[in-house]
C-alpha cells in the first residue's frame, strides 16, 4: 500500500514540475490577466488528480489549450499586435462576419472604401470618446496607413469583432456593397431587409437580410432581464 501511495506522489511531483514550467516560462500577462483563477483550478486539479489526465495526454503537451480555453487572453494578444503592426491595407475594405452570438449562420460579404470607414470611425470616436477602449482605435490606425491607389480588398482581421457595428452603421447609411454568399450576387444597401428586435426579453440583435431572406449581418445591441 505505501509503495502504491509513494508511486502516486512521485507521478503527481513529476506532473506538477511539468505543469508549473509551463506555468513559469510559457505563459504570459494575457494569460496570467484574462485567465488567473482557471489556470491555478486547473493546475491544482491536474496535480491532485493526474490519473485522469491519461484519458488525455495531450494535456501535457499542449497545456496552453486548456488554460485559455474560451481564447480570451489570445484574442487580446492579437488585438494588442494588430495595433502595433496592422495589416496592409489599400482603398477597399472587405468585411465578413464570422460568428454571432448563437451561431446563426451569416452569409455576408460587405465591401466599403475606405475613406468612408475612417469618416465613421472619426464621427463615432468625436461623439462618443468611451469608444476608445474598443477597436475603433485600431481599426482607424489601421485605415490611415492605407496604401493610396491599391484597390485591392484588404480584409478585416477576425479578431476586430467590433467592425460589426461600424459594417452595420455604414450599410443603413447606404454606403459600400453587399454580397451574398448565398445567392452568390450584390444587393444594392438600399434593397437590405432590416429585422431589428423591439425591447424584447432577453437578446436584441438587429439584422441584416438580403431580398431571398439570407442573414447578412447580426449584431447585438443589448440584453434585456425582465
Amino acid at each position: 500500500m505505501f509503495s502504491v501511495l509513494l508511486t502516486y506522489v512521485a507521478i503527481m511531483s513529476v506532473v506538477a514540475l511539468r505543469l508549473g514550467w509551463h506555468l513559469l516560462f510559457k505563459l504570459d500577462r494575457y494569460d496570467w490577466h484574462y485567465n488567473k483563477i482557471s489556470i491555478w483550478v486547473i493546475f491544482i486539479f491536474s496535480v491532485i488528480f493526474w490519473p485522469l489526465i491519461l484519458l488525455n495526454l495531450n494535456f501535457l503537451i499542449f497545456p496552453s489549450r486548456s488554460f485559455d480555453s474560451y481564447g480570451t487572453a489570445e484574442c487580446e494578444r492579437e488585438r494588442d499586435r494588430l495595433l502595433r503592426s496592422p495589416p496592409k491595407c489599400g482603398e477597399v475594405v472587405r468585411y465578413s462576419q464570422k460568428h454571432s452570438i448563437f451561431d446563426e449562420e451569416v452569409v455576408g460579404e460587405f465591401l466599403f472604401e475606405s475613406v468612408q470607414i475612417e469618416a465613421a470611425l472619426e464621427r463615432q470616436l468625436e461623439n462618443s470618446p468611451s469608444q476608445t477602449g474598443s477597436d475603433y482605435v485600431a481599426i482607424l490606425n489601421w485605415i490611415r496607413r492605407r496604401e493610396i491607389n491599391n484597390h485591392a480588398p484588404a480584409d478585416v482581421p477576425e479578431s476586430w469583432t467590433d467592425f460589426k457595428y461600424i459594417a452595420n452603421e455604414l450599410t443603413r447609411s447606404g454606403e459600400g456593397k453587399v454580397y451574398c454568399k448565398k445567392c452568390e450576387k450584390i444587393f444594392p444597401t438600399g434593397t437590405l431587409i432590416p429585422i431589428d428586435d423591439k425591447a424584447k426579453r432577453g437578446w436584441n440583435f438587429e439584422r441584416l437580410l438580403c431580398g431571398q431572406g439570407h442573414k447578412l449581418l447580426i449584431i447585438e445591441k443589448g440584453h434585456i432581464l425582465c
